[in-house]
């Protein structure tokens, strides 16, 4: 093998090896890590945390002290809020989600989450 030969399958191997495939955001409880802007128009957002936990000021997803979430199933969005010692958990449909955009049902009415 000469030295031209050697150069490019050096480089088109660094080349393939440096590029990696981009997420496919298959798995709705890995997707929804981060923080995401609410439907409305409004500007208002709420950050879905790694550890279960929803930030969410402005009490746009769901009211309370203590905000969680969780996945049951890869079409259900389970928010939970917790205020003087009581709990409600409310199970949202997931109809379709992306790496950027996750569109529910809550209690009939859409609702889309985008990424920021």
């Amino acid at each position: 093998m000469n030295f031209k030969h050697f150069l490019f399958f050096t480089t088109a191997f660094l080349f393939l090896a440096s590029c990696n495939k981009d997420e496919d955001c298959t798995v709705l409880s890995d997707t929804i890590v981060g923080v995401w802007e609410v439907s409305g128009g409004t500007g208002e957002t709420a950050e879905f945390k790694a550890n279960g936990e929803i930030d969410d000021p402005n009490d746009i997803i769901i009211s309370g002290d203590v905000k969680t979430w969780s996945v049951p199933d890869n079409m259900t969005l389970s928010v939970t809020s917790e205020e003087s010692g009581a709990s409600v958990t409310i199970d949202l449909d997931v109809t379709s989600f992306n790496c950027n955009t996750i569109s529910l049902q809550v209690l009939g009415f859409p609702m889309t989450l985008r990424r920021k």
